[in-house]
């Protein structure tokens, strides 16, 4: 059974790397689709130079009756560099069109690898669930599935489309879910309660259930490594002066300095190497927040400790 999980995990790996590369390329041919507009857009410069300087020198013929000669084998070459760039023009275009043709079956591509991978991470997770039957085993399982959230945060780091508002959920549905899906509420060395405020406990929201519990889990994933004997709190908040709910996540580990508050969202900075992880789960989680329609900030003047503040909109 161990060989069939590592090698399950190993499959979806390989497939996140694979998606990622693939989106590596597709910025690549976006670079080179903008390198071929710029290029098109200094030969029409040109051509619109050429002819400004023709209608220049159909003024002057049209004012000097002298030089007649002169001007016309002038304007013989004109319209032969006119016809050059007329050519040159139609050539760009033919190119452009099929570097935007290739730009969009690259982005589609790679879109169909990511919802791939994506649902080969989910259905490897509900595997790995079916199997804790025992309480090693259900450790064994959340360890597992923080791994896997690892993949697919590998796989969304630079996705940028809007996610749809499907759900009408109460608001703690979103945290209980959260809850669950970290399995913090199974950890020995730390205290964790949850605290609700404004009527959130009765408080619905339209939004994308599973995208937003995933905001939460990775935040609560990313206390559970920084709080080595302590608690975690995660207050629900209903503001309805502002019409958003609030998750505010607190906790009493090392803290975040005030300077490094925008820097932990970037992908890959980890501000300390002793812990696991890629320092890809705050960066994926705000990415999601936003694309939510809401956002995810850390609360400098908290202290000790650090309350993270992912909000979304009712």
């Amino acid at each position: 059974m161990i060989y069939v999980i590592i090698g399950l995990v190993l499959v979806v790996v390989v497939l996140a790397f694979a998606v990622y590369r693939q989106k590596q390329n597709t910025e690549t041919l976006k670079a080179e689709h903008q390198a071929l507009l710029d290029h098109y857009q200094r030969r029409v410069n040109e051509q619109e130079r050429a002819q400004n300087d023709f209608r220049e020198l159909q003024k002057n013929f049209e004012n000097v009756g002298e030089g007649y000669d002169q001007a016309l084998l002038m304007y013989d070459k004109m319209q032969e560099e006119s016809d050059k760039l007329q050519n040159a023009n139609t050539v760009l275009q033919e190119q452009n069109a099929k570097l935007q043709k290739s730009l969009s079956e690259a982005q589609e591509m790679a879109q169909k690898t990511s919802d791939c991978i994506i649902q080969t991470v989910e259905n490897v997770q509900k595997e790995f669930e079916a199997l804790a039957i025992t309480p090693d085993a259900k450790k064994a399982t959340l360890r597992m599935g923080a791994q896997l959230r690892n993949v697919q945060n590998l796989v969304d780091l630079k996705e940028d489309r809007p996610i749809s508002h499907s759900d009408n959920v109460m608001a703690m549905q979103i945290s209980d879910a959260a809850i669950a899906e970290s399995g913090i509420m199974e950890s020995a060395y730390l205290q964790f309660e949850t605290l609700t405020e404004g009527g959130a406990e009765a408080t619905m929201l339209l939004t994308n259930t599973k995208q937003a519990a995933r905001v939460l889990t990775l935040l609560l994933d990313n206390a559970q490594k920084f709080v080595t004997d302590g608690s975690i709190k995660l207050r629900v908040v209903a503001d309805m002066d502002h019409s958003q709910v609030r998750y505010e996540l607190e906790d009493s580990g090392s803290g975040i300095p005030a300077e490094d508050a925008e820097r932990v969202f970037e992908p890959f900075v980890k501000l300390n190497s002793f812990f696991d992880g890629q320092g890809l789960g705050l960066t994926v989680a705000r990415s999601i927040a936003r694309r939510l329609g809401g956002d995810l900030v850390l609360d400098t003047t908290y202290t000790p400790g650090c309350r993270f503040v992912f909000s979304l909109p009712l």
